[in-house]
């Protein structure tokens, strides 16, 4: 599997680790996207920015998700906020001991004491469903999990306020979020989920303010999902804007790997590991275009010109 690694001196520098940025994308031009620090450096970055119209008409949805991790006596706050007045809060990069690529697949590994914290994020193939999974690499006792969602219902163009009327409601497994009949679940099999509906206020997208754009918004926190892990558990949370119940996170995760591998197969084995690696990354680009939902959208494969705001520029049958 060909693996690109940031270590330490990069994931636990904010400014370092907030100018570099990760994709991964489900081909309908839907997509995941942040930084490694964590920090929502623009509107577009989010868990999961669902294409209604595949590949275009794009949702953000959740955007993301903050982490706190009861463990030997000690409380670590993973997540990292800026918000409009300069403040960033908590601080979790200090704690970010690596950052890989593993295929396409951004994988976080967070030094708690004694213990690992990984968490991983993929995309189901031509679904709008993402799914992020944290497991206890290592380890001498259990660690309890708090997994706060902060989410939205918007174009991706666009930015929240809590002026916006945003709703939750608890389903089996989670929680149903969303505008009058727009919505999206966050569902897990094993956490369990306390409705708590909230508004996390002031977000700031630095990006955005760089571009001389509004830059700020508030996102709608629905509750949190609770779970203890042992060392080797793990717990995976699933956003998804489809009615069609989502794939299982291992099954998921095991066609990614296989569609890596298919791609590999069919790229010449010569140069250094970094060329096969662009294999992957093109892959990205290359979507379906749907008819379900308008007329004149001619059905067929089609080419992202660019991500995060870019559409496609050309279809063929």
């Amino acid at each position: 599997m060909q693996c690109l690694t940031l270590g330490r001196e990069i994931c636990g520098c904010l400014r370092e680790g907030a100018r570099r940025e990760w994709l991964v994308t489900n081909g309908l031009g839907g997509y995941a996207s942040g930084t490694v620090s964590g920090v929502l450096t623009r509107r577009y970055h989010g868990l999961l920015v669902a294409a209604r119209r595949p590949p275009v008409a794009r949702i953000v949805t959740l955007a993301k998700i903050d982490v706190e991790v009861d463990y030997d006596g000690a409380r670590y706050a993973l997540g990292a906020n800026e918000y409009a007045d300069g403040t960033i809060h908590p601080d979790g990069f200090r704690h970010l001991q690596s950052f890989a690529v593993e295929g396409t697949v951004p994988t976080w590994t967070w030094a708690l004491g004694d213990a690992l914290l990984e968490a991983r994020v993929h995309m189901g193939d031509r679904r709008n469903v993402t799914y992020v999974t944290y497991s206890i690499a290592r380890g001498s006792r259990p660690a309890s999990l708090q997994l706060t969602p902060l989410c939205a219902w918007r174009d991706y163009h666009w930015h929240q306020h809590a002026t916006a009327e945003m709703s939750s409601t608890p389903i089996a497994g989670g929680c149903e979020i969303g505008r009058g009949e727009d919505r999206f679940r966050l569902l897990s099999a094993t956490a369990e989920f306390t409705h708590r509906p909230d508004w996390h206020r002031r977000i700031h997208h630095a990006a955005e303010a760089a571009r001389g754009l509004d830059s700020d918004e508030d996102l709608y926190v629905p509750g949190c999902f609770t779970v203890t892990l042992a060392p080797g558990e793990s717990v995976t949370v699933v956003a998804t804007a489809e009615a069609e119940p989502p794939v299982e996170p291992v099954s998921a995760l095991r066609a990614v790997r296989a569609r890596e591998a298919s791609l590999l197969a069919r790229a010449p084995e010569v140069g250094p590991d970094w060329v096969r690696q662009l294999v992957l990354a093109a892959d990205q680009f290359i979507v379906e275009r749907r008819d379900d939902f308008a007329a004149d959208a001619a059905a067929g494969t089609t080419v992202i010109a660019g991500y995060p705001w870019f559409g496609d520029w050309g279809a063929t049958p």
